[in-house]
């Protein structure tokens, strides 16, 4: 009789392995297991951990810490079951590369972990096709409602899918998408620091931003013109370049203005810009500001050191970050009681500009 073959795979792992594995796949203990665990009836366990006025606080207390000490969590997917929606938010955003889109992420989330909601991030990287499966996979989970930062030209399904949740649209606005929107007053953002440079005696000032089929591109591009409007220049299209905020493009365009045109200033239309400018202008050498005068788009930490400190947009990002969770936050509420959501209301935060050392006046 020949010997029986070991399985080659379970001879070379340790029993102890195989014994930790095991306790890691074991179904999660439920409220029969509290029950059976004290003695009690599942019913009571269950209205013990609702708070139920007919058990006694000794007994919620047992419950409680029976239930902590097993590890026990609600099931969510019961309740969704029951409720038809769950307490998942999603924020759908092209990217969180730059410190502007984290910490509104971070704010929204504060915001809706307050109100018992859980925010989901999810990136698009301004891919239609990425937004609609997002927002697909947020229909299924039965989601709450969603915060998205919208690309161009969404899918026709995701222009049908995303009407059946509560929705809020911040930072860049599509107004073929009729919901509540909350933004950024781009346009004004580069008016005012254009006019900086403008009264600063600059006249040659180059624009570098996003591109103008997104709305906050088209909003700052149009502040550049109208700073040189109000003051009664003629605006050189010449000095106007849009591209994706890649290091590439930004490389390319701001490379082929300095060559070609000779700028003494030059303005960001973008945070991402800005950092991808920054880091040409370093590679250079350029001397900041007597070779160029450089405003940047967006405030962070490090604005405060490069170049003994950038003049730049300063965004008002908690003050859209909350008021987007607030909003959501009571969307989502009228939604569970069944109330019209009324007409979409519209928000735009104001942001300042921040003078520092990185702009010289040309006036003698």
């Amino acid at each position: 009789m020949s010997a029986a073959i070991p399985n080659p795979s379970r001879a070379l792992v340790p029993r102890t392995v195989l014994a930790a594995s095991k306790r890691a796949i074991a179904a999660p203990p439920t409220i029969k297991d509290i029950a059976r665990d004290l003695g009690v009836a599942a019913s009571t366990v269950t209205r013990a951990l609702q708070g139920h006025p007919r058990i006694s606080e000794a007994m919620r207390a047992k419950v409680a810490a029976a239930a902590l000490a097993m590890g026990y969590v609600p099931d969510s997917t019961a309740r969704t079951m029951r409720t038809k929606v769950s307490r998942l938010v999603g924020f759908i955003a092209p990217n969180v590369e730059d410190n502007d889109s984290a910490a509104i992420a971070c704010a929204m989330a504060d915001c809706c972990n307050r109100a018992g909601l859980q925010l989901v991030l999810a990136v698009s990287n301004d891919d239609p096709g990425q937004e609609a499966a997002h927002i697909r996979t947020l229909i299924g989970a039965r989601a709450a409602g969603l915060i998205i930062v919208p690309t161009a030209s969404p899918t026709d399904e995701a222009r049908m899918l995303i009407r059946r949740l509560p929705y809020i649209q911040v930072i860049r606005r599509l107004a073929e998408l009729d919901s509540d929107y909350i933004v950024f007053d781009d346009e004004h953002a580069i008016r005012e620091a254009t006019k900086h440079l403008i009264d600063t005696g600059h006249r040659r000032i180059a624009y570098l931003g996003s591109l103008a089929r997104l709305s906050t591109g088209m909003h700052r591009v149009e502040g550049y013109r109208k700073a040189f409007k109000r003051a009664g220049i003629a605006v050189d299209e010449r000095y106007i370049r849009t591209t994706a905020p890649d290091g590439m493009g930004v490389r390319e365009a701001l490379h082929d203005m300095l060559s070609t045109l000779a700028p003494t200033a030059i303005v960001a239309g973008g945070s991402r810009i800005t950092v991808a400018m920054l880091q040409v202008i370093d590679a250079l050498k350029l001397d900041v500001p007597r070779d160029l005068s450089v405003v940047g788009f967006g405030d962070h930490v490090w604005s405060n050191w490069w170049r003994d400190g950038l003049t730049t947009v300063c965004l008002p990002i908690q003050e859209l970050a909350s008021a987007a969770g607030s909003l959501l936050v009571r969307r989502v509420g009228e939604a569970a009681q069944g109330i019209a959501a009324g007409p979409a209301r519209g928000t735009r935060f104001r942001p300042r500009l921040i003078p520092r050392s990185t702009t010289r006046s040309l006036k003698t």
